[in-house]
């Protein structure tokens, strides 16, 4: 998981950007990482910024405390949406359908090709 522009730059954002994304989404803090495994806060914020990568017992470690995955941080899936956003985006998503008859109607009227 070491920093590498180029991964980063041709699938978006890089391991370390979304393992941070996930210990962020989860309120954990490096002090809390540092405290339960013994090692420097400092570490911790290496590993999130990309600059250390960490060992498979630190990683196993943090992505437990955030309820990530390998997968997540790899990009292999979506990390997860949180129910609210969801439900946010299904009530947009209504309120466009609802209103599409009546911008259809506010539409000029399509003429045939002759």
């Amino acid at each position: 998981m070491a920093h590498n522009p180029a991964v980063a730059s041709r699938w978006g954002e890089g391991p370390a950007q979304r393992l941070d994304r996930l210990l962020a989404a989860a309120g954990v803090r490096n002090v809390d990482l540092a405290t339960d495994l013994g090692l420097h806060q400092s570490t911790f914020s290496k590993y999130r910024s990309g600059e250390r990568v960490p060992d498979a017992t630190v990683l196993a470690h943090m992505l437990e405390r955030c309820e990530g995955s390998a997968d997540d941080v790899l990009g292999l899936r979506p990390a997860t949406i949180d129910p609210a956003t969801l439900r946010d985006a299904v009530s947009a998503a209504r309120r466009l359908v609802d209103a599409a008859p009546s911008l259809a109607g506010a539409l000029p009227a399509k003429k045939d090709k002759p």
